[in-house]
């Protein structure tokens, strides 16, 4: 009887025990799901993050692209001015040389003239 009673007690702490352990387990396994709903939402969210940053990313970058060109655009329209200025500017200051430097020669050429011949200047 005693050897029943012993294997009872043994079967019912087993049993208790057993029912203890698979309470943790379930408990665990609850957890461990909860959790791989977490990670797969934050996963999810993540990577929308990530996508919607990438395309605001994206349009900053092209919207850079457009004004760098623009700026381009413009700044060899302006370099294109001053560098017809400058020639025009060249020109001017050429025929005005060869202007003066013909006025010259003929004052010169007047005062050898004048002198040669007895002209007074």
């Amino acid at each position: 009887m005693v050897a029943q009673e012993n294997y009872r007690e043994f079967d019912e702490l087993v049993s208790t025990r057993t029912t203890l352990v698979e309470e943790r387990l379930d408990a665990l396994d609850e957890r461990i799901t909860a959790l791989d709903e977490h990670f797969s939402e934050e996963k999810e969210r993540i990577s929308a993050e990530i996508q919607e940053r990438h395309s605001e990313l994206m349009d900053m970058l092209n919207k850079f692209k457009e004004m760098f060109q623009l700026e381009c655009d413009v700044r060899a329209e302006r370099e294109a001015a001053v560098k017809a200025d400058m020639d025009d500017h060249d020109q001017d200051v050429k025929e005005r040389f060869e202007v003066e430097a013909e006025a010259r020669e003929s004052v010169r050429i007047e005062g050898v003239c004048a002198k040669m011949f007895g002209i007074p200047e």
